[in-house]
């Protein structure tokens, strides 16, 4: 950079997808970008991916003052788990002025490309032993699943603090554990507590309305099906203590729900119907 060159950046603006209308998202940390000088006039944008989930990146970026990018101004990726990504070189016009590099950027998790196993083995979300009714379920009379986040998801009525096991083996993605008390009111669409366990086919399950979380639950560490997570409750929106469990994959901008099947010994692979009791 000459004497008489001045660089600025412009602020990054984050726009992120959410899970759906009843959930936080804690993705605004799982993707780090970081605008990195190199010799000369040349930066490179890197994104620091430490989450164990693919994250799909849509950056536009904003360039001003003859500032160029190596891969123009629209950038589409994935950034693979655990990883550092180079997404463009940007190199400084040889010449005075103000020269400014930013970014907007939409991270969504999962990778689009992601292909659901259609011989997966979703195990009951609760004890053995134990029995509770489907409450919502697709084909029966749906009152918030209407959205195509949670058009396939089952809410299950487990009491409050019933142990949740999880359903499939996979990796924990995040979770959010700060909330108390819910209610089926506006106020309450982003405060579920809930945990997103990412399976091997790259879809991943959302077990949400939590009261609490198992003390060895975080995000990065492997889970097995049928190992405890959380006890049931009732924060988020919400008329009462369940679970709500959905399967999603990264859809293109938004993450979308997916049709499974639970599994036990008795049944082999079914889909579950609202109004009936499910039994191990």
């Amino acid at each position: 950079m000459t004497p008489k060159q001045r660089l600025f950046c412009l602020s990054p603006l984050i726009a992120l997808g959410v899970l759906y209308a009843g959930l936080a998202s804690a993705a605004a940390d799982l993707v780090k970008l970081e605008l990195k000088q190199q010799p000369g006039q040349e930066y490179l944008l890197l994104a620091h991916n430490g989450s164990v989930a693919p994250i799909a990146l849509d950056i536009q970026l904003q360039l001003s003052g003859g500032a160029s990018s190596d891969r123009g101004r629209l950038l589409k990726t994935v950034a693979p788990p655990r990883s550092t990504t180079t997404l463009t070189r940007i190199q400084l016009a040889d010449r005075p002025g103000r020269q400014g590099i930013g970014w907007r950027a939409r991270q969504t998790v999962g990778d689009p490309r992601a292909v659901h196993d259609p011989d997966a083995r979703y195990l009951l979300p609760f004890p053995p032993g134990a029995s509770y009714v489907v409450g919502q379920a697709p084909g029966g009379k749906l009152t918030t699943h209407d959205t195509v986040q949670a058009r396939d998801a089952v809410d299950i009525t487990l009491p409050r603090g019933t142990p949740v096991l999880a359903a499939r083996d996979g990796w924990v993605i995040d979770n959010v554990r700060y909330f108390g008390e819910g209610a089926p009111a506006a106020d309450q669409l982003m405060r579920a507590n809930y945990v997103r366990i990412l399976h091997d086919d790259g879809t991943w399950a959302v077990y949400a309305h939590l009261d609490s979380f198992s003390n060895t639950l975080a995000p990065g560490k492997r889970i097995k099906a049928g190992q405890e997570i959380g006890r049931s409750g009732n924060s988020g929106y919400s008329s009462g203590p369940h679970l709500h469990f959905v399967v999603q994959k990264n859809g293109g901008a938004q993450p979308i729900s997916l049709p499974f099947r639970f599994w036990t010994e008795s049944r082999g692979a079914f889909t579950p119907v609202q109004g009936e009791r499910l039994t191990h």
